[in-house]
């Protein structure tokens, strides 16, 4: 009866949000140390929040972010960024919501990403990548200090099937068949080992609006580049670091473009960012496209090492001047000189603006940042101190100058000796402050907001799902009680469509799916044969002390890959055998 009592409650409670409040942005320095940087945090993921609040904490559940800190200081610009292609479903959505803003478009629906490693698990970054269809070579690239190249086979490959990958690195090559049905994540051992320059080159391109509304932010950057730079030449890659910037305005103002190349001396770029002035200006486009054909395709960067652009804008570009280089074809030489751009949203950004600067982020391998104003929620932005952002709650807030000290550092991090840094996310229920129920209940939807969110193929069509009972070491009551959690919050999100449980056990136990909760190709198939399901879900429960650890992943059947994943950690008082 316990049992039956607390699947029926679950089933009743409603769907909860949790509140956000941001904290206001401020003027004074704040010295960046790692010690700080890896803190353990407490932020919010929850599917309409930005951090985790004090309402939210007296439910019960939290979330942890490894590597972020748990009270971001209130100096500097509070900025914020979103990783659009982790949270790759979420940015379709997007595109396809505000699909009438005028932009250039750029069908990157379909997505398959080429992650390259040397014979020890090493990311090699500076491979040259070439994709083909039919001999002839219709995409290319670098790989970037994470070894990642994305190629979107919908803008060059039509109705073909079949790609053919080359990829190089120094001496080794390697070629690959890739197929538009298969998997979306390959990986590819090159035989060749990593070898790398003594000080890893690291190049820093700030492409500036420099009119009159950009005073605050252009402020902000000289009083700390001494501690962007502090930070990031003690760091134990000992990096190469060139500083350059492309400041720009637009027609009828003093000058369109003012270019300063790349230099490694501190001294000679802080001279030259002591001259700028935010000035001019007046209507709100101004012309980035002229900028980042200056900064991407003509200044000269280095050809090994990390390469980053930070754009940083409170106006959307001119789309109406012609130019024979757009920002899509910036993106596209940026993504074959192996330069990520990371765009920033500033002042009164506009939906115009995020749109065009998310699409050059996100074809380069960067993400958005936006600086916050104590808003709730998302904003619609376009107006003073207000910024244009819909990226869900899984973003990351911190200063502005932290949060390109955490970029250049986490790629740095890729060509230490150790294997590529993996994010450790994850939610946390705490028991004996909210009911139970309410606190799983809430638990379980942000993992699955969270699943969809990072799922790395398009979910608009609501594509059929089978949820797997989990796999679990927990006594029966306790297992049933989560696996009916899972169902319940898959069940009410809008892009998932359930499909029918009554013989899931029984189809557990025919592809003999263990305590592991693993799904491999084999067994993904049978389950989909025996289900209709194009996407299973399926997990494991395991005890951690005095905690039930649960691992949730979202597999696509057609290839048996996992397409995203999430983790909660609950206190044992969470679950029905406690009460």
């Amino acid at each position: 009866m316990k049992r039956l009592a607390a699947l029926f409650c679950l089933a009743l409670i409603a769907w909860g949000c949790m509140g956000t409040k941001a904290t206001p942005p401020d003027s004074s320095d704040t010295v960046i140390d790692e010690k700080a940087l890896a803190s353990p945090p407490t932020w919010g993921m929850a599917k309409e929040s930005e951090h985790a609040m004090p309402d939210a904490t007296k439910r019960g559940i939290v979330a942890r972010k490894k590597g972020h800190p748990s009270t971001p200081s209130a100096s500097g610009l509070k900025a914020a960024f979103a990783d659009d292609n982790r949270q790759f479903n979420l940015f379709l959505e997007f595109l396809e919501t505000y699909k009438e803003t005028p932009h250039i478009t750029a069908d990157v629906s379909e997505r398959i990403t080429l992650t390259v490693l040397d014979s020890e698990g090493l990311t090699l970054p500076d491979c040259t990548v070439e994709i083909s269809l039919g001999g002839d070579v219709v995409d290319k690239g670098k790989t970037t200090a994470d070894g990642i190249f994305r190629t979107f086979p919908t803008l060059y490959a039509d109705q073909a099937k079949n790609l053919t990958a080359t990829i190089r690195y120094n001496q080794a090559e390697k070629k690959l068949a890739l197929n538009r049905h298969g998997k979306r994540e390959v990986e590819v051992v090159m035989e060749a080992p990593r070898t790398l320059p003594a000080a890893v080159p690291l190049d820093l391109l700030f492409i500036l609006d420099t009119t009159g509304s950009m005073g605050e932010e252009i402020d902000r950057l000289k009083t700390s580049i001494d501690l962007i730079n502090l930070n990031l030449s003690q760091l134990p890659a000992k990096p190469l670091i060139r500083y350059g910037m492309v400041l720009y305005r637009d027609k009828g103002d003093a000058y369109v473009t003012r270019v300063i190349p790349f230099t490694p001396e501190l001294e000679d770029f802080r001279e030259q960012l002591a001259t700028v002035r935010a000035e001019g200006g007046g209507d709100t486009p101004e012309d980035l496209e002229s900028a980042l054909k200056k900064g991407i395709d003509e200044l000269a960067w280095s050809d090994e090492g990390v390469r980053l652009a930070f754009a940083i804008t409170d106006a959307p570009p001119h789309l109406d001047y012609n130019h024979d280089v757009s920002y899509i074809d910036a993106a596209r030489t940026a993504r074959e000189k192996g330069i990520k751009i990371f765009s920033v949203g500033t002042g009164g950004l506009d939906i115009n603006g995020e749109y065009i600067l998310r699409q050059i982020s996100q074809l380069t391998g960067g993400a958005y940042i936006f600086l916050t104003y104590g808003e709730r929620g998302e904003s619609e932005g376009g107006a003073p101190g207000s910024v244009s952002h819909h990226t869900g709650a899984n973003f990351t807030s911190d200063k502005l100058e932290a949060v390109i000290i955490k970029i250049a550092r986490n790629e740095l991090n890729h060509l230490t000796t150790q294997p590529g840094h993996t994010d450790d996310d994850y939610f946390e229920g705490v028991s004996g402050i909210e009911k139970p129920e309410k606190v799983t209940e809430e638990l379980f939807n942000n993992a699955v907001a969270q699943l969809a969110d990072y799922a790395s193929i398009s979910l608009s069509d609501k594509p059929a799902t089978a949820i797997l009972p989990l796999a679990s070491e927990l006594s029966t009551t306790d297992s049933e009680y989560l696996t009916s959690a899972l169902l319940i919050a898959a069940t009410r999100h809008p892009q998932l469509t359930v499909v029918e449980r009554e013989n899931t056990p029984a189809i557990v136990n025919e592809i003999k799916l263990g305590l592991s909760g693993l799904v491999d190709e084999e067994t993904a198939a049978e389950a989909g044969r025996l289900t209709g399901a194009k996407l299973l879900m399926a997990g494991r429960v395991i005890t951690s002390g005095a905690k039930a650890d649960v691992i949730i992943r979202l597999v696509r059947v057609e290839t048996g890959e996992v397409i995203s994943a999430t983790r909660l950690l609950m206190e044992a008082g969470l679950l029905p055998s406690a009460w």
